[in-house]
């Protein structure tokens, strides 16, 4: 059993990709968000205070428990049906908890009116990438907001610098690898500067890169520096 429990994280990555996510109707994300608005609906009322910390609480059990309940009744009547059912079931749950395909389907159907030049286009289709409005952002802006969106669900770490070399994009998983938050100061100068300088990295032809080493306390990280 142990063996096939290190299989379910690829096993539900490889089902992602092949199949993607189910249809938002019947997708079991999709009706936790669907639960937690109608939970928050009836209880979110009144002033903050305790009492309406007591109700977000109480809102939050409402949505958690549910479906961790339907999901432990899932793999236990998958086990008692035996043929490894379990073991599939669990795969189905995790893959429906992975969105790497779908990640990339929305960020492409961004990419693809900014090339036609169609701002507006590209504003609905990064809308269902964020949680804020997007009404106002232009080319740049959206653009930018649908690198951060993918940036902040990879495990890669990702920084992205100006021509200046200052940061104008990070993600929680570079700071976990560095070991150190990513400062507004911080340059690539200063991160990287004795790795490879930015003109050198920047004389790069797209899709080249240089590959470099960095020691972060008792971590060896590989990076991949590319303009």
């Amino acid at each position: 059993m142990e063996t096939a429990t290190l299989l379910f994280l690829p096993a539900a990555l490889l089902l992602d990709g092949l199949l993607g996510e189910p249809p938002a109707a019947w997708h079991p994300v999709c009706g936790m968000g669907r639960l937690a608005l109608w939970t928050e609906g009836l209880l979110r009322r009144g002033p903050n205070g305790p009492v309406m910390f007591l109700r977000g609480l109480l809102a939050c059990l409402l949505v958690v428990l549910p479906c961790l309940l339907a999901a432990f009744l899932l793999v236990l009547l998958a086990a008692r049906a035996g043929m490894g059912l379990d073991c599939l079931a669990a795969v189905l749950l995790v893959s429906v908890c992975l969105a790497p395909r779908s990640l990339a389907e929305h960020a492409l159907r961004v990419a693809a009116p900014l090339r036609r030049g169609d701002v507006p286009a590209a504003r609905r289709a990064v809308s269902l990438l964020v949680g804020r409005r997007t009404e106002a952002l232009d080319a740049h802006g959206v653009a930018r907001a649908c690198v951060e969106s993918v940036a902040e669900n990879m495990t890669d770490g990702v920084l992205a610098f100006s021509r200046e070399g200052s940061v104008i994009q990070k993600n929680p998983a570079a700071e976990d690898m560095l070991g150190r938050p990513i400062l507004p100061e911080d340059t690539y100068e200063g991160l990287f500067g004795d790795l490879a300088p930015l003109e050198q990295i920047l004389s790069l032809e797209q899709p080249g890169y240089q590959e470099a080493e960095r020691t972060a306390g008792n971590r060896s990280l590989e990076l991949l520096l590319a303009p």
